[in-house]
């Protein structure tokens, strides 16, 4: 009995169990009533981003890895990642604004389906491991949402949110994100001295204590908001060496201010 096919099984049952995760919290997010419902529906965003985080790792394990599992994988990721969490902002904070709710929506789900399409257009010209994203990843997009979402149920016991311009805002800031031109750090360079491990204890000392004040959801919109502004922060850098003339600031990621700008070493990890 022949089981070579086999080993490419798991990897896309978890790429599908991505894409179950994110049609059960756009489902949960259409009919939310009560706070335990917009809840769910944020888990279940964490839970795509769960297979999501696994379905390429056993793919590597296995040796599947395959064409077919890598655009199966981007197409289920425009789904969880662009369609749900898009579906759990206007369900949370936007149906006061209508039909401007719904357009806030879509600018956060076209700039995820945007950066998977650039990603897929850029891919054959990849080589090497990963030191940067170029614009914020989908799978960090969505989990800023859903913080942002736990941390609110969370402290206020409260299904939806009144500040709907407040969501409005954070759906195009976030969504314009994942289509910038911003390099955010993969850590896969990051050199393991008693300077990066110390720091790495102070910043997990200081989650833990926002945690024991506050509550584990607001601890994971602090770790997520720090990631979010630590790439902006890094962007203005960048623009100012360029803009004051420095030469050596400038890198390849940077060469073009043309959209399709993609750092030429990033490896599937949207």
């Amino acid at each position: 009995m022949d089981t070579t096919r086999f080993r490419y099984l798991l990897p896309n049952v978890l790429t599908l169990g991505n894409m179950f995760s994110g049609i059960f919290s756009i489902t949960l997010s259409m009919e939310a009533e009560t706070t335990g419902d917009t809840t769910l529906a944020a888990y279940f965003v964490l839970v795509a981003m769960f297979c999501d985080l696994m379905d390429g790792r056993v793919a590597r394990m296995a040796d599947a890895k395959s064409e077919f599992g890598t655009q199966m994988d981007s197409l289920t990721d425009g789904i969880s990642f662009g369609l749900a969490p898009a579906f759990l902002m206007y369900s949370w904070g936007m149906p006061s604004l209508g039909l401007l709710g719904v357009f806030f929506g879509f600018l956060f789900a076209s700039g995820a389906i945007m950066r998977l399409a650039r990603f897929n257009v850029r891919a054959d010209r990849r080589e090497g491991p990963s030191t940067h994203f170029l614009g914020l990843p989908t799978p960090l997009a969505a989990g800023m949402v859903v913080s942002v979402v736990l941390a609110h149920t969370s402290l206020t016991g409260q299904a939806t949110v009144d500040s709907s311009w407040s969501v409005a805002a954070l759906a195009t800031l976030v969504g314009g994100l994942m289509v910038s031109n911003i390099r955010y750090r993969t850590f896969k360079d990051v050199d393991w001295n008693a300077r990066t491990f110390a720091g790495l204890v102070v910043a997990a000392a200081g989650l833990g204590a926002i945690t024991l004040v506050a509550n584990p959801q607001v601890a994971l919109v602090a770790g997520m908001g720090f990631y979010v502004v630590a790439g902006i922060g890094g962007g203005i850098v960048h623009w100012g060496r360029t803009t004051f003339g420095d030469e050596n600031g400038v890198d390849d990621a940077y060469a073009d201010d043309g959209y399709l700008v993609e750092a030429p070493e990033e490896q599937h990890t949207e």
